[in-house]
């Protein structure tokens, strides 16, 4: 599981990559400005209190688990995965 959770999360990062070397940043403020924008960095956000719910239900340390919610919000779903990976090691 730990490999399909990788996998995908290179894709995304690959897919980071591409977008940026295509439009730059701009292309995120054309994207932000748009109802539909929004709504997906909602659906960004709803996901990542999500997961950090999940990690603060199966971390033992409280503040293993707000550490690694808070840098959620920031660093996105590259955050979720690398958790998921670790997790599945063990």
């Amino acid at each position: 599981m730990r490999y399909i959770v990788g996998l995908a999360a290179l894709g995304y990062l690959a897919a980071n990559v591409w977008a940026y070397g295509q439009v730059g940043w701009s292309g995120f403020d054309v994207v932000m400005a748009q109802a539909w924008g929004k709504v997906m960095a909602l659906d960004v956000a709803l996901g990542a209190v999500c997961m950090g719910a999940v990690i603060f239900h199966h971390e033992d340390k409280r503040w293993v688990a707000a550490l690694w919610s808070l840098f959620i919000f920031p660093f996105g779903h590259l955050v979720s995965a690398s958790w998921l990976i670790l997790r599945f090691r063990r």
